[in-house]
């Protein structure tokens, strides 16, 4: 049994949703990319812990993929895990009267809806980004004068070795199109905004 189907067992076994030589073409919006060894679609923060424990354990390679926007994903494939967080954790809610908590696979142009929703604002600039919560961060997304630092108040994340943290915006070195994740790597899990109520 080699390393790959190791993990992959591991990952069966800890009812980790996963699938074998899975084309990465049907994960990105441009729609190309070769197979990947192992896709996995983790739906706790447990479950991100286990695949990147078990890709330490077994010297794979992995790459985490949100809902697949500008994303150029390679002919060859992957010889890794790809780990994608998007529909198996995607939840958005709200907390006190202005706080929307919301998971890194979420789109945020579902969150910048949801906000509508419940008469927030803020978020308004987001409507038409195409990316997740988890890449918005990444990168700082913004569009019409507004950009995700604006309202982001904090984040919950992991760093390469499967560490928790919580870190405050201003912890997060958001400047444009940047963080301390597109520097220093980590995995973004959910974040928290701080909205505008009754407009």
């Amino acid at each position: 049994m080699d390393i790959f189907e190791k993990a992959y067992q591991f990952l069966q076994d800890e009812g980790i949703a996963a699938r074998r030589h899975i084309e990465l073409k049907q994960y990105t919006t441009l729609h190309i990319g070769g197979e990947a060894q192992i896709l996995a679609e983790p739906s706790s923060i447990t479950q991100i812990q286990q695949c990147l424990a078990v890709c330490k354990q077994h010297r794979i390679e992995w790459f985490l993929l949100g809902n697949g926007s500008n994303v150029l994903a390679m002919d060859e494939g992957f010889q890794g895990m790809v780990i994608v967080l998007a529909t198996n954790f995607n939840s958005i809610r709200l907390e006190k009267e202005n706080r929307v908590r919301a998971q890194s696979g979420a789109a945020i142009k579902a969150v910048s809806a949801f906000c509508a929703a419940h008469s927030l604002s803020g978020l308004e600039f987001a409507c038409g980004i195409p990316g997740s919560v988890g890449g918005a961060v990444y990168m700082n997304a913004g569009a019409y004068g507004g950009e995700t630092k604006d309202v982001l108040l904090e984040v919950v994340w992991l760093d390469e070795n499967g560490s928790l943290h919580t870190s405050c915006a201003a912890q997060l070195e958001l400047s444009y199109r940047h963080s301390r994740f597109s520097k220093h790597g980590g995995i973004v899990l959910e974040a928290v905004y701080a909205l505008i109520p009754g407009r």
